[in-house]
């Protein structure tokens, strides 16, 4: 580990005498030091004027004055925080309300499934085909190709409701009137 070398013209003690002569970085640094401290020497002192003085305590005081007042990116009017705050709130509430929207709609969708599954079962139980039955199951294909082309989960819930009116119709056809012909 390297001395620390002297500072306000104090001498060197005898520990750092013994270590600069035998490390060969120290004596470079103490002789460099040296020519630094004579260079100074040659160097004459100059006073500036009374001028100069005033002018360059008036900059030290300007600056000392900027430097105290720190400068806050974040402050903003109150109104323009209100403002923030106000639309954080409306888009936060509105992403809630689609999301909540998307998941009624889903299990809408999925309701019109089982319904539908359920009242196919009903239907496809006897064991004849009937004449209405094999315009039903046309209807039902054509109704399946909508539900099939349609983009939205709200277009595919109108399409099964669609399908489940059909579908209840039919039941009830069936339940009220035996006058059906098989083929």
């Amino acid at each position: 580990m390297h001395i620390n070398l002297r500072q306000h013209n104090d001498a060197y003690t005898a520990a750092e005498l013994v270590h600069i002569q035998q490390c060969n970085q120290c004596q470079e640094d103490v002789s460099t030091l040296e020519k630094l401290q004579q260079s100074a020497e040659l160097v004459p002192e100059i006073v500036p004027e009374a001028l100069n003085w005033q002018a360059i305590k008036q900059r030290t005081i300007n600056k000392q004055n900027t430097s105290t007042k720190p400068k806050s990116i974040f402050n903003r009017p109150f109104i323009f925080q209100q403002l923030i705050g106000v639309a954080a709130s409306t888009f936060f509430i509105a992403v809630g309300w689609l999301v909540w929207n998307n998941h009624q709609l889903q299990n809408q969708l999925e309701q019109m499934l089982v319904i539908n599954s359920a009242l196919e079962e009903k239907m496809f139980t006897q064991i004849e085909v009937s004449f209405q039955q094999v315009t039903l199951i046309e209807k039902l294909r054509d109704i399946d190709s909508e539900l099939l082309k349609a983009q939205t989960n709200v277009e595919k819930v109108t399409v099964l409701q669609k399908r489940q009116a059909i579908l209840k119709s039919h039941i009830n056809t069936l339940k009220g009137n035996s006058h059906v012909f098989s083929i």
